[in-house]
């Protein structure tokens, strides 16, 4: 009997342990990521036990009919996952912090590098735009990921200090390493 106790004993305890693993976000993560509307190179790191602060470079592109430009731009973007603990418990992948967000994401638009076009509201020179979007990454296989969102909030024009509106969607596809 004290033997059945024992390995009794030993299966719970490994049992807890193994349960007892942290689910959390990775510690840094490097990647590159292509949409309709640009392309970026960005940074993950942890910051908290879910919560992890990316900062990002690149360009975002617009295009119409009469128009093509071309704005470099610099994001700062604290990001909550707020269910990665929940898809571990569940199987599934949670690789490259793959798991939906919150984030506060802060865009700071620089002077174009490619300007062709006869209107100047589509210019973004020298636009702060701060934004809550509610979004999601999931991976397609190791490295390869997607990642799309939705948000609102508030951007400043430098020029002529107004303060308007701003919308952010985006679905982009990326590696991440």
């Amino acid at each position: 009997m004290k033997n059945y106790n024992k390995i009794t004993f030993i299966l719970c305890f490994f049992t807890l342990l193994s349960y007892s693993q942290e689910s959390k976000v990775e510690k840094n993560i490097y990647g590159g990521q292509i949409g309709v509307y640009g392309i970026w190179a960005y940074n993950e790191t942890q910051l908290i036990h879910n919560t992890v602060l990316r900062t990002e470079i690149g360009t975002d592109i617009g295009f119409g009919k009469n128009f093509f430009i071309a704005n470099p731009s610099i994001t700062i973007e604290p990001k909550w996952y707020y269910n990665i603990k929940k898809r571990q418990i569940k199987g599934k992948d949670i690789k490259n912090n793959s798991a939906n967000f919150i984030s506060l994401q802060t865009k700071y638009y620089l002077d174009n590098i490619i300007k062709n076009n006869q209107r100047e509201e589509y210019n973004l020179n020298n636009i702060l735009k701060s934004n809550i979007t509610w979004g999601i990454r999931r991976n397609i296989n190791n490295s390869l990921n997607y990642e799309t969102g939705f948000g609102l909030g508030i951007q400043r024009n430098f020029k002529t200090n107004n303060f308007e509106s701003s919308i952010n969607i985006h679905l982009r596809f990326g590696l991440g390493w």
